[in-house]
């Protein structure tokens, strides 16, 4: 199935019943729920760092912005994986976004990654269907590409934020200068904890609550 944006200038190839896939794209292109803006990635060379690409629709948007800003793409599930090249390709933007298939957490290692409604989950054991997938911290991922200062960092991971943030030191959240993050729900001393540690680089302001998830977006001081 083709899914074209409301500007009828990008296309994107979806899952046939993915009511998830469109939806990505339709927060994205319509919705903007990340707040990404031209002026965040406005200077060459700016980059954008997408973890949890899923099928490429942030990744691809980011790179619309600036055709001379670079975009890093983080997608473990292999299934995601061929959607988000199929739809880098369609669009035009291989050259510019660069796909990198690890997983981020907080410590670097190995795990297994599962699909799970239309999404995907990173667990520690083998269940029926998952992959077998390299984990890279934060501070890994952006040494390994040579990001120094990331412009805009996107996280949506199904609940692996968490332990992202936590295996995050101050001086990485310091390289980054705009972050927007996706939560779902946790109790209070998981959500506390990583809006106290974002909260000491970013003026952040947070869309939701813990018990049903939403949005944090963060300015760094």
């Amino acid at each position: 199935m083709i899914v074209l944006t409301p500007n009828q200038h990008y296309r994107f190839h979806t899952r046939d019943g993915s009511p998830s896939d469109e939806a990505v794209i339709r927060e994205t292109w319509v919705e903007n729920v990340y707040r990404i803006h031209d002026s965040d990635l406005a200077d060459d060379g700016a980059t954008f760092v997408d973890i949890g690409a899923n099928i490429g629709a942030v990744s691809v948007y980011a790179a619309s912005r600036n055709p001379r800003a670079r975009v890093i793409a983080v997608e473990p599930e292999p299934d995601n994986l061929t959607y988000l090249r199929r739809n880098l390709a369609t669009n035009e933007v291989g050259g510019q976004v660069y796909v990198v298939p690890v997983a981020v957490s907080a410590a670097a290692g190995a795990g297994w990654i599962a699909a799970r409604h239309g999404n995907s989950a990173l667990t520690d054991v083998e269940e029926p269907g998952s992959a077998r997938v390299h984990i890279v911290t934060l501070a890994g991922l952006l040494d390994e590409h040579g990001v120094r200062e990331a412009d805009f960092l996107k996280i949506d991971v199904e609940g692996a934020e968490y332990d992202i943030i936590a295996g995050a030191d101050l001086a990485t959240l310091w390289r980054i200068k705009a972050i927007a993050l996706e939560f779902d729900s946790a109790p209070d001393d998981v959500f506390g904890p990583m809006i106290a540690k974002l909260a000491k680089v970013f003026g952040i302001e947070i869309l939701g609550s813990p018990e049903r998830g939403g949005y944090v977006y963060g300015r760094r001081y």
